[in-house]
């Protein structure tokens, strides 16, 4: 697909009932930025829920920590806000966003992403197609609402989530459309639009958000563990204590009420993993401590 992002064929394929605030509400574009989420969260004076901001081209996007990174053509480069009042909830943000973009996928395919096309979430933020090809990420982050420094109130949480997901460009390992194609789904692979694709991602977001703010993340974590790489997968991880010999192997199960991963070691000890802050891959250099027990 083309430069350009056609506004109309966007909001014609948004949910047709929806409320002031909902993702999408309002569209900003441009053909080329440094970052769609330094737009949002640091140069824009604005705090109002549902701006989505969509790019050609992104030159000095960021990832996780200090990692920099380009936007190639075919690229669905966007980021959004919205906002949470509860604290807790911050971690499983990103999760949400994950999981609205598989279950766009299976909307586009009419099936599960995992079984229709091999789609799967690796932890925390990563989407990957078959052959442990990455196709894509989101980048969350937050801040308190300004409005409500010292109002007297708890504070609500403003949010900004970026995703970049390649939607068209087979180099250099595999694209949507070609995921689609080589499983069959010649038809979807051959309409699929940034426009179309976004639109379904906005009423699938707002579903899940829904259910996040009223019941937390707890209805949700069985659904985001169907659609992960994880289960029962074994990691070698080193305890929060360090020390010679400390490292050990540990099987994951979950997702810990933290928002942490869920492990459990040989000896049957439940354990919550988290990133070592170092490792590329957040898979490795995890760092263990014992789950608490609940009294």
């Amino acid at each position: 697909q083309g430069g350009g992002f056609d506004h109309t064929l966007f909001f014609g394929n948004l949910p047709p009932t929806r409320s002031p605030g909902e993702v999408g509400s309002v569209l900003l574009y441009a053909p080329s930025l440094p970052s769609t989420q330094t737009l949002l969260f640091k140069q824009l004076d604005c705090e109002q829920d549902g701006i989505v901001c969509v790019v050609d081209r992104q030159v000095s996007g960021r990832g996780r920590g200090d990692n920099r990174w380009e936007s190639p053509a075919g690229c669905l480069t966007f980021s959004f806000s919205t906002s949470v009042q509860q604290p807790a909830l911050l971690p499983f943000f990103q999760y949400v966003v994950s999981m609205a973009l598989y279950k766009t996928v299976s909307a586009i395919t009419k099936d599960d992403a995992k079984a229709s096309v091999g789609l799967q979430l690796k932890w925390p933020n990563d989407i990957y197609g078959p052959n442990k090809a990455k196709i894509g990420g989101v980048l969350c982050e937050s801040r308190v609402k300004v409005s409500n420094r010292g109002a007297g109130k708890g504070p609500s949480f403003y949010v900004i989530a970026g995703v970049g997901i390649n939607l068209f460009n087979s180099q250099p390992t595999t694209c949507l459309r070609d995921m689609l194609a080589e499983a069959g789904h010649e038809e979807a692979a051959e309409q699929l639009t940034r426009e179309g694709f976004l639109a379904q991602f906005c009423g699938e977001f707002e579903a899940l958000l829904s259910v996040l703010r009223q019941q937390g993340f707890a209805p949700l974590t069985e659904r985001y563990t169907d659609m992960w790489m994880h289960t029962g997968q074994s990691v070698k991880v080193q305890d929060e204590k360090g020390g010679p010999g400390s490292a050990r192997q540990a099987t994951i199960r979950g997702v810990a009420p933290s928002g942490f991963l869920l492990a459990q070691d040989d000896a049957g000890t439940m354990l919550e993993l988290h990133p070592d802050g170092n490792s590329l891959d957040m898979m490795k250099g995890l760092i263990s401590r014992k789950v608490p027990r609940m009294r």
